[in-house]
């Protein structure tokens, strides 16, 4: 009796842990990285927080777009800005998210703000779309055509 509760207990760890996601910790000087790379890839990298309302609402969205492009040469990397890893781990295996997530592990948003965009003031949703070197800002959340649209523009202007 014991065995067989013990095991149950164990697989039922083993298919939660199927379904979290890990959340990879960096400094800002990793997120530049991101932000630099010169490559035929399209970089949707959004930054976004668990108590940010507009932020939660659309990553639902990035999810999608994440699963419609993952045979494209597109990756969403969803990075969070928040003060707590513990609660952001929390967050994303609840709501199951499967793009990439990242942790930026950064104190001083007035010394890591600029870096992402010189004139950004710090609110959140931002999205940036980074491809073959260009950088481009987008402040505030998109529907979910919005987002779908935005991204296929980018793919098809380099088919064009």
């Amino acid at each position: 009796m014991k065995k067989t509760f013990f095991l149950a207990l164990l697989l039922g760890l083993l298919a939660q842990g199927a379904h979290s996601q890990t959340i990879q910790t960096i400094k800002i000087k990793d997120l530049v990285s991101h932000l630099q790379k010169n490559d035929d890839t399209l970089r949707v990298v959004n930054l976004w927080a668990t108590w940010c309302a507009p932020c939660v609402k659309e990553l639902p969205y990035f999810e999608q777009a994440h699963q419609h492009f993952k045979n494209q040469k597109v990756k969403i990397i969803l990075t969070a800005i928040e003060d707590e890893l513990p609660k952001v781990q929390a967050f994303a295996q609840k709501r199951k998210l499967q793009s990439t997530l990242l942790f930026l592990d950064e104190d001083n948003a007035n010394d890591w703000i600029p870096q992402i965009e010189k004139n950004w003031q710090g609110e959140i949703p931002v999205t940036l779309f980074v491809k073959q070197g260009k950088r481009e800002f987008h402040s505030g959340d998109f529907t979910a055509e919005e987002l779908m649209t935005q991204i296929e523009q980018r793919l098809n202007v380099s088919k064009e």
